[in-house]
């Protein structure tokens, strides 16, 4: 155990409190997709974590499409347990059918691409303090082909994902003047 500059203890994830169950919030922006796989294309992005699914809207004849939408997931379990938790981005195109002759609605249809990240990668991640909250702050996530990942980027999609104890607020990078736009390969 360690302590702080103002005598509080802070325990670390790993330490006796990692089996006391907890809540956690993971947040997850999708901020933008680019150089998708294909033409005129209607994508939406499925963002789910350990079966949790939630989806953006999608957006019509662009495979550059901007998002800018925020999800939250809550916990209740012990950090260990929350760490070892899946995080599946999956951009897909959208599938309009009609119900009742009149309304459309809207499901995922065929998949361009995924991208698969575990929380304690988020968590671990550089620069991180002996706080209870880390970030991925506008990092690109390489869409890969699920039935063939070793075939090559199938786009890209930019994302912020944040994992906190409920109540702490999640530390952001300050904005730089000029921000670094381009995709790292």
């Amino acid at each position: 155990m360690k302590r702080r500059k103002n005598g509080m203890a802070a325990e670390r994830w790993t330490g006796s409190s990692a089996e006391k169950a907890q809540d956690f919030q993971v947040s997850i922006t999708i901020i933008e997709a680019r150089r998708l796989a294909g033409l005129n294309m209607d994508p939406m992005v499925q963002v789910q974590v350990d079966g949790y699914k939630k989806y953006t809207h999608a957006r019509e004849s662009t495979n550059c499409p901007y998002y800018d939408e925020y999800f939250v997931f809550d916990f209740n379990l012990p950090s260990a347990e929350l760490l070892d938790k899946l995080i599946t981005l999956t951009v897909s195109l959208t599938d309009f059918f009609r119900v009742f002759h009149c309304r459309k609605w809207l499901r995922p249809g065929p998949v361009v691409g995924t991208f698969k990240l575990d929380l304690w990668t988020v968590y671990h991640a550089p620069g991180k303090q002996l706080i209870i909250s880390q970030s991925f702050h506008h990092k690109w996530a390489v869409l890969l082909d699920p039935d063939d990942p070793g075939g090559g980027p199938r786009g890209y999609l930019k994302v912020d994902i944040g994992v906190t104890a409920r109540g702490c607020p999640l530390k952001v990078p300050p904005k730089k003047e000029k921000e670094d736009d381009e995709i790292e390969e």
